[in-house]
């Protein structure tokens, strides 16, 4: 069975996302290791970030440390391994 690459299921929600006219930044921070992958900004709503993975596979130890200082600092940080997840979670937060 066929396992989507990790920039396979990210490339198709930011294309989802942009059609319907969302902005969204690929977070390639040099040298901070970690970060989620992508920042997702909803008109009028908090940003959105999201880790994507394989389907079945988690945050790496330094990916889950990093997601949870942004947590603990009030931000909401998804991993999302499959397509729809990553279109619900942005269709909740409220699409432009």
């Amino acid at each position: 069975m066929y396992r989507r690459l990790e920039k396979e299921v990210e490339q198709e929600v930011v294309d989802w996302w942009t059609r319907r006219g969302g902005l969204q930044i690929k977070l390639n921070i040099l040298g901070r290791r970690g970060w989620p992958d992508r920042i997702f900004f909803p008109v009028g709503g908090k940003p959105v970030l999201i880790e994507f993975k394989r389907v079945n596979e988690n945050a790496r130890a330094l990916q889950a440390h990093v997601h949870g200082e942004l947590r603990a600092r009030g931000y909401v940080v998804y991993v999302c391994d499959r397509v729809i997840d990553g279109k619900t979670v942005l269709a909740r937060s409220g699409l432009s």
